[in-house]
């Protein structure tokens, strides 16, 4: 699914475009290592430079924010900490 994602970049909405991250995300959330964090990292730079209103970019901003805070109950703080750190380097 992320390998046909990644290659149809151009011809999707830009729901369908964001799975990638999703994708991402959940390898982060499961195994929060430093690579998986910057896989994470460059997806959601990569497809906000191609897509999405800034409306549509928020939304899923504050829909990540959510899981990042609750992956912190978990005992993933560092998750949510990494999060911050990249909205912030993309300006939100």
């Amino acid at each position: 699914m992320e390998k046909t994602n990644e290659e149809n970049d151009c011809g999707q909405v830009y729901w369908d475009m964001t799975e990638t991250i999703d994708v991402a995300l959940c390898r982060y959330m499961l195994k929060p290592a430093e690579k998986n964090f910057q896989d994470l990292a460059k997806k959601l730079k990569h497809i906000w430079a191609l897509a999405g209103s800034k409306n549509k970019q928020q939304k899923q901003v504050t829909n990540l924010r959510i899981l990042a805070h609750y992956a912190g109950f978990t005992g993933l703080g560092n998750i949510e900490k990494n999060w911050i750190f990249l909205l912030t380097t993309c300006n939100y």
